[in-house]
């Protein structure tokens, strides 16, 4: 079964979490606040997530990014969904 947009956009900011607590990556969990993810950070995260759903993120955009559930919107919002790179 082909991971969900919320999975596979989880399993690419595990990674950008400086905390030890990845369970907190969460759909609510808060990008700055929750993650500690911070804009230096953010920039590598969005170029990230544009490799993995082959998506480009307007310079604008990324400081709209709040949360894991803003990322999963913008990426669905983007248009067709590819299938998952890790196959």
């Amino acid at each position: 079964m082909e991971p969900s947009v919320l999975e596979r956009v989880v399993r690419v900011v595990r990674p950008y979490v400086r905390r030890t607590d990845v369970l907190k990556v969460t759909e609510d969990a808060l990008l700055d606040d929750d993650l500690d993810i911070n804009s230096a950070r953010l920039i590598d995260l969005a170029l990230a997530l544009e490799d993995e759903f082959l998506i480009t993120i307007k310079d604008d955009d990324i400081g709209n990014l709040k949360s894991i559930g803003d990322i999963v919107d913008y990426v669905k919002r983007t248009g067709k969904i590819v299938p998952d790179s890790t196959r």
